[in-house]
């Protein structure tokens, strides 16, 4: 019992004189919430990636010789992205550049003549013409007078443009026609995203056309 009552002491005078059993001692000058600050900072730590814009996301994932559409796909898992990539990105990354998502993708993209955007927790990648066609189709969708439905999601993986067009024609419930020369395939990861703009970005991010009448809609090269 008195071997329990001096270890006890031991441990209570150790602490008071500022010792710790890993060897670090608290300075006489720190502060007495100094505990309490590290797992204040820490916090802060892991929660400010989550805080900032989706674009300025810290990236530290790095490889050669990477396809552009692999390197898109893992982004969007690790960052919770959605994603849509157009038919025509293709190619290799001869390195992945660290930093910021941003720096990553600009350095993937741009010298092939991509561009992409993220919004609405969606990476859109394409070539740049048909990225600014597809978000003006956007910002006119209130006039196409698309019947509106449930968001759309659950599609992981790449699947060629006229399957794409089968599955919203189902989830839409509406008369969506294809012609038989449209071709491709794009690279998705859908979560929680409205059924018309992934009509738009299969349709303008692809460089084709939308043609909507009252009783069909028509997507034609």
């Amino acid at each position: 019992m008195e071997g329990r009552f001096f270890r006890i002491w031991l441990l209570v005078a150790m602490l008071a004189a500022g010792v710790t059993c890993g060897g670090f001692a608290q300075t006489a000058d720190a502060p007495a919430s100094g505990v309490a600050s590290f797992v204040a900072s820490a916090a802060a730590a892991v929660t400010a990636p989550a805080l900032l814009a989706p674009e300025d996301r810290p990236w530290q994932l790095t490889a050669r010789n990477v396809e552009r559409r692999d390197l898109l796909m893992k982004m969007s898992e690790v960052q919770g992205f959605s994603l849509l990539v157009s038919r025509d990105v293709r190619g290799t990354v001869d390195e992945i550049a660290t930093g910021t998502v941003a720096r990553a993708l600009d350095a993937a993209l741009h010298p092939a003549g991509y561009d992409w955007r993220i919004w609405d927790n969606c990476l859109y990648v394409a070539e740049r013409v048909r990225l600014e066609r597809f978000f003006e189709a956007v910002a006119g969708l209130e006039s196409l007078k698309l019947p509106s439905a449930r968001v759309f999601g659950g599609i992981f993986g790449v699947l060629d443009i006229p399957s794409i067009i089968r599955v919203l024609r189902k989830h839409a419930g509406t008369n969506i026609m294809i012609t038989d020369t449209v071709s491709g395939e794009m690279s998705l990861r859908l979560n929680g995203i409205p059924w018309e703009r992934v009509l738009l970005a299969a349709v303008y991010m692809n460089g084709l056309k939308l043609v909507v009448s009252d009783f069909s809609i028509m997507i034609v090269p």
